[in-house]
């Protein structure tokens, strides 16, 4: 067998599906770490209060990290998450491919930040 194919057909498949990949219970596991985290004061948890309002903004509504934890507001923010981290993948294998190389890197996703107009400041 061809060296990717399997890489290849798996990609396609994931593609064509509209189901959320990152477990239920593990994503609001990591939510509530964070905003437990980024409610907490000083500057070194800067950037997780930033990356929360970023995410507010692009579910639109406050949701399931606040008081109210409602199953259709965790499902928004869920597919909010996974859409982002989709599109900033896409954008960062693109990077790579400009590149000449076939793995993203670190760089490849700050430049992909930088270009959107976000913040590649983590602190």
């Amino acid at each position: 067998m061809v060296p990717g194919v399997k890489a290849l057909q798996e990609i396609r498949h994931l593609q064509r599906t509209t189901e959320l990949l990152i477990p239920r219970i593990a994503f609001q596991r990591v939510v509530r770490d964070v905003t437990d985290k980024a409610y907490m004061r000083g500057p070194r948890n800067n950037w997780m209060q930033v990356a929360l309002k970023r995410c507010v903004g692009i579910a639109g509504h406050e949701m399931c990290i606040f008081p109210s934890r409602d199953p259709l507001s965790e499902f928004r923010f869920q597919e909010a998450a996974e859409v982002y981290l989709t599109c900033m993948f896409e954008d960062c294998n693109l990077a790579a491919i400009h590149a000449r190389r076939v793995t993203i890197m670190p760089k490849d996703m700050h430049l992909v930040r930088r270009l959107r107009g976000e913040s590649t400041m983590m602190t």
